[in-house]
């Protein structure tokens, strides 16, 4: 009977978190994904109303934070190139979260975890920084995201961002004095000022699933 009610509850978590397009399993107050429900790679989840992505190799698994380090812009996985990318400055961290280029002074945060019985339990609230950079490297020196096909996590909304083969924002404005070179989805951007380099980004959180 007790087995047959912690399965219950199990099923009753899943299905709320349906959103995310992940199971996740509850034991007690422990709440996480398990590792072998993960595809290898990058996975775009959410828990408890936290969105994050959620990285597999094998049987190990953690979770990072969806934006930029001090910021609330959030990354895209650009799958294609095989890296995230802040679409506000162009900075570029791997498939882990490590730093690659662009002005981000370190990697991606990550969210404290740990496996338990198979299971990846997330602590939403407690954030580790990412490493710091060791060098710059300008953005430029890797291929451009396909904003197109890029990923972000459920329940965060993704800003403007510069069309496929387009120059990513930071690197149009710092280029053009003036006179960016790319387009967003919706109505033409304004011009900004000759000299001037400012991207504002609006991020929107919105509600998930209420796991309890």
């Amino acid at each position: 009977m007790k087995r047959a009610a912690v399965i219950a509850g199990i099923l009753v978590v899943a299905a709320a978190a349906a959103g995310s397009g992940l199971l996740v399993a509850r034991f007690g107050e422990a709440r996480g994904f398990p590792v072998s429900q993960l595809k290898e790679g990058v996975n775009p989840a959410t828990l408890q109303i936290t969105p994050m992505f959620v990285i597999r190799h094998g049987g190990s698994a953690f979770a990072l934070r969806p934006f930029a380090p001090d910021s609330q812009t959030p990354v895209g996985w650009c799958g294609g190139q095989g890296f995230f990318e802040d679409p506000a400055t162009g900075s570029k961290w791997d498939g882990d979260g490590r730093y690659l280029a662009g002005p981000a002074l370190r990697g991606l945060d990550h969210l404290r975890s740990k496996i338990v019985n198979g299971v990846l339990q997330v602590a939403p609230g407690e954030v580790d920084l990412g490493d710091p950079r060791a060098a710059y490297r300008p953005p430029t020196d890797l291929p451009r995201c396909d904003w197109a096909t890029a990923a972000f996590a459920p329940g965060v909304a993704p800003p403007p961002s510069p069309s496929p083969g387009s120059l990513s924002p930071v690197t149009a404005c710092e280029r053009s004095s003036g006179s960016p070179s790319f387009r967003t989805a919706g109505p033409s951007p304004r011009r900004p000022r000759p000299g001037t380099c400012r991207r504002s980004v609006r991020t929107e959180r919105r509600p998930g699933p209420s796991l309890r």
